[in-house]
């Protein structure tokens, strides 16, 4: 028994041991990122080969460690991130080029669907901190985030102006990109006359948990994902208030639908994220959806989205009461 424990242990190491290291890669990722390493490459042309002394010869230092550089280099080319190659001249030094998905994602400069603020925000120490705390919310039932640091994201943000901007220039990057998918599908705005953004970015005084401006249409993007159902159904009483008798609900939010690996459904990822940074939201199935949205007066009419969309779009309309 022990000999056939030891056979199936041996042959889970590797998986196991790719769950335990699992944190290296976007740790690592960072390091290339605030070192510009990408951008560097990437102002040489579309098809630029580095060399190893080339790409230190352009970082903000005049001593770089060129070993804990290519150690760096070779791990993220392992990763999919760069492309190792020897030069054209047959010398034994390495070059470095961008893959395809690194030109599109982590390359920062002119680049409106960069992940780079992402990346920059997730790993950072105070957003990695709540993360050590989850066994606590199962525990003691707490927010992780709070655990972490004592007040929520808002407050922390509001006191921590650094850790605010690097928060809004994520948020910005990440609804760059969800707009461009949304408006490339979506036709649902072109019959409306005035639509009201609930915590976007029209410049309006206001508490969405007391009032909403009136429009025929209201939009919500990613915005109920941050909090729990009470706090959810205050914001949906409020839109419907200000929404007329035919206007229209529009949702953008991500919609849990399975439960395959996290990187098959990111929507599962998605919802510990929300687990360590939020306080009370999460991310919710179709059902969830329907289940809350009623308890406003509202259901749902029209679903759209294709698979490689963060957000769904979630139209509803007012009940229409008897």
């Amino acid at each position: 028994m022990e000999a056939e424990a030891l056979e199936n242990a041996s042959a889970h190491t590797q998986e196991a041991f790719e769950t335990i290291f699992s944190f290296v890669p976007a740790l690592v990722l960072k390091s290339a990122l605030l070192l510009q390493i990408p951008d560097i490459i990437a102002s040489e042309g579309p098809c630029a080969s580095l060399s190893l002394h080339q790409i230190a010869a352009r970082l903000p230092t005049q001593t770089p460690n060129l070993d804990y550089l290519f150690r760096i280099l070779r791990y993220l080319s392992a990763r999919g991130v760069f492309i190792q190659s020897q030069a054209d001249d047959n010398t034994s030094e390495v070059r470095f080029s961008l893959s395809e998905c690194a030109k599109v994602m982590y390359v920062r400069e002119n680049n409106l669907v960069s992940l780079v603020p992402s990346v920059v925000m997730q790993t950072h120490e105070v957003m990695m901190a709540p993360w050590h705390h989850l066994h606590e919310c199962v525990l003691q039932g707490d927010h992780a985030f709070e655990k972490a640091h004592g007040m929520d994201i808002w407050g922390y943000g509001k006191d921590h102006p650094e850790v605010n901007s690097i928060l809004n220039d994520c948020m910005a990057s990440f609804t760059m990109t969800a707009m461009k998918q949304i408006v490339s599908c979506y036709r649902g705005f072109e019959e409306l006359e005035t639509v009201v953004d609930v915590g976007g970015i029209e410049h309006v005084g206001g508490n969405m948990f007391e009032s909403i401006p009136q429009g025929d249409g209201i939009i919500l993007k990613n915005v109920l994902h941050d909090w729990d159902d009470e706090s959810y159904v205050k914001i949906l009483d409020n839109c419907y208030k200000a929404l007329g008798e035919k206007g229209k609900l529009i949702l953008l939010e991500a919609m849990v639908t399975n439960l395959k690996a996290p990187i098959e459904c990111p929507e599962i990822l998605g919802d510990l994220v929300m687990m360590a940074h939020g306080n009370g939201g999460r991310e919710r199935s179709e059902q969830e959806w329907n289940m809350l949205l009623s308890k406003s007066s509202f259901y749902i009419i029209k679903i759209m989205g294709h698979s490689r969309m963060h957000s769904k779009i979630i139209e509803a309309e007012k009940l229409k009461i008897m």
